[in-house]
């Protein structure tokens, strides 16, 4: 079934465009390595188990790697956790593109089965956690409601309107991104497949204990369970933001800030089409976090430094406290938004001293 893409709101999405679109040249940078390296390799402590990339452009200025019992460097795989949203976004956005689907219609339109109990919910409610889905007594469009399952539900449209496995369409816009390391898992394919995969650890009543990789259910792999590496990462944001893997009207509206995301403990921040939102001082930041059993990611991009950075553990606590699991990967960001925020500062200064 073929929908037109409506163009509500192309005022309010144009002016948009002055705010987030890419710096035709990055601004300069030079990171201070030694101060992230501390973070992460504090003296008189074990190094922190984790990997770390930091890239401007297709240019990686710093690496981390750490593991008590093996070398870990960017080509290792791991589960992505709630970061494969940006990948099922993508590929929603691409088939909004192609004039396939709407995304302010209803998707009861394509899940006919679901119509029902869909009823009004539509496809960008669906990508930014609007929808009400899974959270009841929530109306959609009205606030922020994490939902895995409006993932779940946007596949199986996907899969729905091209009559082809999410997986297949999932392994193309890898192809696409030059992602070698990244796959959808499947029944055929499982996570256990991946030829470099790190196998996590879990807190489980106080023990450490490996997860199965291949017990992550397969209906959340569009929302959670897509394999792929700190390298294959860095790619993808270069691939998403910077190439034609979008045309601009679709990629504007993916960083367009939507609906405000409940008590982060980052702050104003604000979810867009599977992209995370904050600008704060005069920075922008955009973003995805993830947390699995084993798992801890973040995944950070600036758009005026054109500077990516992605870190992750093979390890989670007990979910009781993510906050305070994922506390070593929010004190680098903090290390690494204060050198920008410097350099901001500096450039603006210089700038001033030159008129």
């Amino acid at each position: 079934m073929l929908f037109v893409q409506k163009r509500s709101g192309f005022t309010r999405l144009m002016l948009l465009l002055a705010v987030f679109t890419l710096p035709v040249q990055a601004a300069p940078f030079v990171p201070d390595l030694k101060a992230l390296q501390q973070v992460l390799q504090a003296k008189a402590q074990q190094p922190a188990t984790a990997v770390a990339l930091l890239a401007q452009g297709n240019q990686l200025l710093w690496s981390y790697g750490y593991h008590p019992q093996q070398t870990l460097t960017g080509q290792h795989q791991l589960v992505i956790a709630s970061i494969s949203k940006q990948m099922t976004a993508a590929l929603v956005l691409q088939a909004v593109a192609q004039e396939r689907l709407s995304l302010d219609a209803p998707v009861a339109h394509v899940l006919t089965k679901d119509a029902a109990r869909l009823g009004t919910i539509t496809t960008r409610q669906l990508l930014n956690h609007t929808s009400g889905v899974g959270t009841a007594g929530a109306k959609p469009g009205q606030n922020f409601h994490y939902s895995n399952e409006g993932y779940q539900l946007l596949a199986q449209v996907l899969e729905s309107i091209y009559a082809e496995p999410y997986a297949a369409q999932a392994a193309r816009l890898f192809q696409r991104c030059q992602m070698s390391a990244s796959f959808a898992p499947t029944t055929a394919i499982p996570v256990s497949s991946a030829v470099k995969l790190v196998t996590g650890q879990a807190l489980v009543n106080g023990q450490w204990r490996a997860v199965n990789p291949d017990a992550f259910a397969l209906q959340n792999v569009p929302a959670g369970g897509i394999v792929s590496s700190a390298a294959d990462l860095i790619r993808w944001q270069q691939c998403l933001y910077k190439t034609d893997l979008l045309p601009e009207f679709q990629r504007m509206q993916l960083v367009a800030s939507g609906s405000k995301r409940n008590n982060h403990r980052w702050g104003e921040v604000f979810y867009g089409l599977g992209i995370q939102i904050l600008k704060q001082d005069q920075l922008l930041e955009w973003s995805h976090g993830g947390y699995l059993p084993g798992y801890m990611l973040t995944l950070l991009y600036y758009p005026q430094f054109d500077l990516s950075l992605v870190v992750w553990q093979p390890q989670s606590g007990d979910g009781k406290n993510p906050a305070q699991d994922l506390a070593l990967q929010d004190k680098l960001r903090a290390v690494l938004r204060a050198q920008l925020i410097s350099a901001n500062t500096n450039k603006a200064q210089t700038s001033a001293g030159a008129l």
